[in-house]
């Protein structure tokens, strides 16, 4: 079981990490030191969750960020920077908050670009590939219990090998 703290209250946050066991993931929000709002989680917070293994995801929301939609792309790299320094990169990535709920002012066309900036940004190839989507894979693989010995790497594995596997009656 995976426990998300996004939208928690800050003491809901600590009372949850206090269970070291838990693989708990903030999958979208802020840093509050840069932006205080109480939808922000407190940096000694984000670093409990990555020292514990789990994951922490920068949303996109401007609001999170404390910027105007002019600043997005800024803001977004220099709190990934800002996250690295304090937290390491192992934990970190992207919480874009793209499920309609919000407006976020940039979309998966951007992504180029965002990688781009963090590599303008001196962060190495390797970190930005942990922040890009391996830091989110390593934390699910981690967390979630495998159902079989399937290796998870071999896409082959994960597609039907014939239409009977998809439930379908043979003619």
């Amino acid at each position: 079981m995976i426990i998300d703290v996004a939208h928690a209250s800050t003491r809901l946050i600590d009372d949850t990490l206090r269970f070291e066991n838990l693989s708990v993931m903030c999958s979208h929000s802020g840093v509050y030191e840069l932006c205080p709002n109480a939808r922000n989680v407190k940096l000694a917070q984000i670093e409990q969750i990555v020292r514990n293994g789990g994951f922490f995801g920068l949303s996109f929301f401007p609001a999170v960020l404390c910027v105007e939609y002019s600043e997005l792309l800024d803001a977004i790299v220099s709190t990934i920077k800002y996250l690295g320094n304090h937290v390491g990169y192992s934990g970190i990535g992207l919480g874009s908050d793209w499920d309609g709920a919000v407006e976020v002012p940039m979309d998966a066309s951007n992504i180029a670009q965002l990688t781009h900036r963090l590599l303008q940004a001196n962060i190495s190839e390797d970190d930005i590939r942990g922040v890009m989507g391996e830091n989110f894979k390593r934390f699910l693989l981690q967390a979630l219990p495998m159902t079989d010995e399937r290796d998870m790497n071999e896409t082959s594995k994960l597609e039907p090998t014939s239409s009977n596997d998809l439930g379908e009656e043979e003619l």
